[in-house]
């Protein structure tokens, strides 16, 4: 799994991308989670039903540029390159997850 922290105009996220084995899916599959207190709690990506939202790909560098144009069309523009993810030295915490509604930037 490689994983990667990118900050947008209006949130900090974490993009997971892990390798698929499943028939009839494509290769690789982006996690996406939003980071919070400072890098120490994360809160997944979900769908109103609860359904995780999960950016499918061919490659891992297509499953990661489509997650963060996703993004940028719900949280903004990047405000910073993105870099490899740092895990807190006292643990990280996961938190209730985010429904993507509620991420829609304008009217």
């Amino acid at each position: 799994m490689r994983c990667h922290d990118v900050s947008f105009s209006h949130a900090r996220c974490r993009i997971e991308v892990e390798p698929r084995s499943e028939v009839g899916l494509p290769m690789f599959a982006a996690r996406i989670f939003v980071v919070e207190d400072d890098g120490k709690m994360l809160r997944e990506l979900t769908y109103a039903d609860g359904s995780r939202v999960e950016i499918h790909a061919n490659d891992e560098m297509l499953a990661l540029n489509s997650a963060v144009t996703y993004l940028e069309g719900r949280l903004g523009g990047r405000s910073e390159p993105e870099f490899d993810c740092d895990s807190p030295k006292d643990g990280l915490r996961f938190g209730s997850p985010v429904v993507v509604d509620e991420l829609q930037l304008g009217p």
